[in-house]
């Protein structure tokens, strides 16, 4: 199955760059600008070699700002893939961009800030410590749980990119996971952001237990709607 939840935390991600276009004149600044109607759709490519998904693919993924929700005093906007698979509620703070599950939002639980903003080269989040699903392909195929770590860093700022979209001046940060037990690296992710416009581009990169490399996915922004 491609990875529609890719996309989903690939725009919950830090926006950075410029677009005098896209910024009305009396708005703050934010990592992504979250208003009802607004769309944003990528061409999305994956390499898969071992795993289920084996093969490569080229698709067309787009989510977008479903509905807004008064929760405490504050509002937060449910981000959903075109197909409803998935979807995630999100809100700009004056630290960054948060995420949250709905039963989050309401319990004050599984309340996350994704990436900071405003924030200056070599800025990093605390470190993310989880469970996760890990195979090794060394000795044939099979799959475990263990620990792996990593945290968020913004590594450049007004790298110019072009995708499908156009040209566009982006905050680049990226996200090493790594095996707590064996320090050899579980994923990496590297997203593009361009201020009050969105997710330009991302990458992830995973590999299996001994570093060989198990999965690839690329998306570059395609179009944008502002409804």
């Amino acid at each position: 199955m491609k990875n529609h939840l890719f996309i989903l935390l690939l725009l919950s991600a830090a926006l950075f760059g410029c677009d005098s276009s896209s910024n009305p004149s009396n708005s703050k600044d934010v990592l992504m600008p979250l208003f009802p109607g607004r769309e944003w759709c990528y061409d999305v490519e994956g390499y898969a070699p071992i795993t289920a998904d084996s093969g490569v693919w080229n698709y067309e993924h787009c989510d977008s700002i479903e509905s807004v929700h008064d929760i405490n005093g504050e509002h937060w906007y449910s981000l959903a893939d075109k197909l409803n698979i998935f979807s995630h509620y999100m809100t700009n703070r004056a630290d960054g961009l948060w995420s949250g599950s709905s039963g989050g939002i309401v319990s004050g639980v599984r309340m996350k800030l994704l990436f900071p903003f405003p924030a200056e080269i070599g800025t990093s989040l605390p470190p993310d410590t989880n469970d996760h699903r890990m195979v090794d392909s060394s000795n044939g195929w099979y799959e475990y749980y263990d620990t792996v770590a990593g945290a968020v860093t913004l590594v450049e700022k007004d790298v110019i990119l072009k995708v499908p979209a156009g040209w566009f001046a982006c905050y680049h940060y990226q996200k090493e996971m790594r095996n707590i037990r064996t320090g050899v690296l579980y994923s990496r992710e590297d997203n593009y952001y361009a201020v009050n416009i969105g997710l330009i581009q991302s990458e992830i990169y995973r590999t299996d237990s001994v570093g060989t490399p198990i999965s690839t996915h690329l998306a570059k922004l395609k179009r944008m709607n502002w409804r």
